[in-house]
């Protein structure tokens, strides 16, 4: 049987030989979020950039299954906001260095299981602050898109969609469902074959609904997070779009049809 204790004080040894490490107690586990019953390091070291050192902080935290998991790595707070946002870094501070269910550790060697995730979150760290990973920030956008922000209070709306390509010109319509299907209240369309099928279907099946127009902005064209739109950002793009734009978004606003949702288009281009 693998004692636990026993290879994370075989990991604490080796780790203190490269770096600064300390166990954080209760009240220290607590003030930073984390659960009191898991083992949690706190890591300081640094990483190389421009021709300098970077002191960075890093809290390792281990479940009771280490070493057969992976230990999860995240950046203390301070850390966090010194460097955000950048990929593979999630709001609550996590770096995704291995997924388990694809990478398996070698547990007769558990100080290595720690140092290459220490050494993985810190080059994360380091492609982030040069940049070098941020095209991840668009093949992974719908998970960015769906972190919260700043005070955000509300997590993003989870919107049905019947179109495939908008035309030019285009009005697009919404459907408000009085009870959801698989949690979507809203699905957009063109007024289309497809969307008469769909409503012939929303009445076979007793489903309420209304139908209102929404507004389409255009192209997304922001890459990077925070995506954190609120409503003076929208009338802001709205205004830099043109007087044309400004003065359908106000015969919008002004209509007496509700929810009002403002839709925006963001492309992908699969590589060849």
């Amino acid at each position: 049987m693998i004692d636990g204790a026993k290879s994370r004080q075989i990991a604490y040894d080796y780790v203190s030989t490269i770096d600064n490490v300390k166990i954080l107690d209760y009240r220290q586990k607590e003030s930073i979020g984390f659960k009191t019953e898991l083992e949690i390091w706190e890591v300081a070291t640094e990483i190389s950039y421009e021709n300098s050192f970077i002191p960075i902080v890093l809290h390792v935290a281990f479940t009771t299954q280490f070493p057969l998991e992976f230990p999860k790595i995240f950046l203390s707070p301070e850390t966090f906001d010194g460097t955000k946002y950048i990929p593979h870094v999630d709001n609550n501070r996590l770096v995704c260095t291995f997924d388990s269910e694809i990478a398996s550790t070698n547990p007769d060697e558990p100080a290595g299981i720690v140092v290459e995730c220490l050494r993985k979150a810190k080059n994360i760290i380091l492609d982030g602050l040069t940049g070098d990973n941020h095209s991840d920030f668009t093949d992974e956008f719908k998970a960015y898109w769906e972190e919260k922000y700043g005070k955000e209070k509300y997590l993003p709306l989870n919107v049905l969609s019947l179109i495939n390509k908008i035309p030019p010109e285009s009005s697009i319509r919404l459907i408000y469902l009085k009870r959801s299907i698989r949690n979507y209240k809203y699905v957009l369309h063109l007024s289309d074959e497809i969307s008469v099928r769909f409503k012939e279907f929303l009445k076979e099946y007793n489903f309420e609904f209304e139908e209102i127009d929404a507004f389409y902005l255009g192209e997304f064209s922001q890459s990077t997070p925070p995506f954190e739109l609120r409503n003076r950002d929208v009338i802001k793009l709205i205004k830099n779009t043109g007087t044309e734009t400004l003065v359908k978004f106000k015969a919008f606003i002004n209509k007496k049809e509700f929810p009002k949702l403002v839709v925006c288009e963001k492309y992908f281009v699969s590589p060849r």
